[in-house]
C-alpha cells in the first residue's frame, strides 16, 4: 500500500471536462489508479494496485470488485474520453495501453495510454489538483463529476455551465429528457451529497448552492456557487487548522502582580529552599 499522502490527484481540466461512461466503481477505482502517478516522470510507467487497498482506503462495499475486476479491466483498455478543444473541435483519447488483472494475486496491473502524458504528466497550466478523499465515499457518479467540475472553478467561486454541456459532460443528454428529471435526479443529489455528513464527518472540502437561469419557461444554464470548509485531513477527519484558530497572543499576556500571586501559590506546597541555598543564589 502506498504512504497515505498519495491520496492526491493531478489531472488536466481538459480530462475533468471530458465525457466518459464509468459506474460510480469504475470511476473510483479510475481515480485510485491515476493517484500512483508520480508526476515527475517523463513517461508512463506500469503501475500495480491490489483490489483489497482499494477497498479498505475507499471503504468501499463492492466485494464483488474481485469477480468483476478483469471485466473492468476490459472496459478501461477500450474506453475513450471525449472532450471539446477549445476550436470548437472533438479531441479523443484512450484510457489506457495495458490493463491486467492478476487473478489469484488480487491485484491489476495497468499502463495509462501515451496520449494522456499531456493530461496526467508534466503538468504546468489549466490542471487541477485535488484530494480523492473528499469525494472516495460519494454514492453517485454526478457527484463526483460535478466536484471535479467545480473544483476547477474553485478559485473563481462560481461556475455557470449552460444544461446542454453540463448534459454532455454528464452523458445524461439521452436519459433526462425533462430538466426537472435532470435537477432531482442529478443537481439536487450532488448538492445534498456533497454538502452533507456522513457518521460526522464531513465527505467534502467543497460544496455548492445554484440559480437557474431561465429563458422564457425554459432554463438554458445553471450557476453554481461554490463553498468551501476546511480541507479534511485524510483518514482522522480532523480539520487542519489555519491562522482563525490560532490564540491572539496578547490571551497568554498576564500582568506581573497575576504572575507573583501564581507564583506565590504555586510554591505554598514546594519543599522550602536551604538558607545556605538562598545564599549562594
Amino acid at each position: 500500500m502506498k504512504a497515505k499522502k498519495t491520496m492526491r490527484v493531478i489531472q488536466s481540466n481538459f480530462l475533468i471536462e471530458a465525457r466518459f461512461n464509468l459506474t460510480l466503481p469504475q470511476l473510483k477505482l479510475f481515480l485510485f489508479m491515476i493517484k500512483e502517478i508520480n508526476i515527475n516522470d517523463r513517461v508512463f510507467q506500469t503501475y500495480r494496485i491490489f483490489i483489497k487497498d482499494f477497498l479498505e482506503e475507499s471503504k468501499s462495499k463492492h466485494y464483488d470488485l474481485y469477480t468483476k475486476a478483469d471485466n473492468i479491466t476490459d472496459i478501461f483498455m477500450t474506453h475513450i474520453l471525449r472532450s471539446k478543444k477549445d476550436d470548437g473541435s472533438i479531441g479523443k483519447v484512450c484510457l489506457m495501453s495495458y490493463c491486467n488483472y492478476k487473478d489469484g494475486r488480487g491485484y491489476i496491473e495497468y499502463r495509462f495510454d501515451k496520449d494522456l502524458i499531456p493530461h496526467l504528466l508534466r503538468l504546468k497550466e489549466q490542471f487541477t489538483s485535488y484530494d480523492i478523499a473528499n469525494i472516495i465515499n460519494c454514492r453517485s457518479t454526478y457527484s463526483i463529476r460535478i466536484y471535479q467540475i467545480l473544483k476547477e472553478y474553485e478559485a473563481l467561486g462560481e461556475r455557470t455551465i449552460a444544461v446542454k454541456d453540463l448534459k454532455e459532460m454528464l452523458m445524461v443528454e439521452n436519459e433526462y429528457k425533462r430538466f426537472y428529471d435532470f435537477k432531482v435526479n442529478v443537481i439536487d443529489k450532488a448538492c445534498r451529497e456533497l454538502k452533507g455528513k456522513q457518521k460526522n464527518k464531513i465527505k467534502s472540502d467543497l460544496y455548492f448552492e445554484y440559480e437557474l437561469n431561465k429563458e422564457g419557461r425554459a432554463t438554458e444554464s445553471i450557476t453554481f456557487i461554490i463553498k468551501k470548509r476546511k480541507q479534511q485531513r485524510l483518514f482522522d477527519g480532523k480539520t487542519d487548522p489555519t491562522l482563525a484558530d490560532a490564540k491572539p497572543a496578547a490571551s497568554y499576556h498576564k500582568s506581573a502582580d497575576v504572575k507573583l500571586e501564581e507564583l506565590k501559590e504555586a510554591g505554598k506546597d514546594a519543599v522550602p529552599m536551604p538558607q545556605k541555598l538562598k545564599e549562594r543564589l
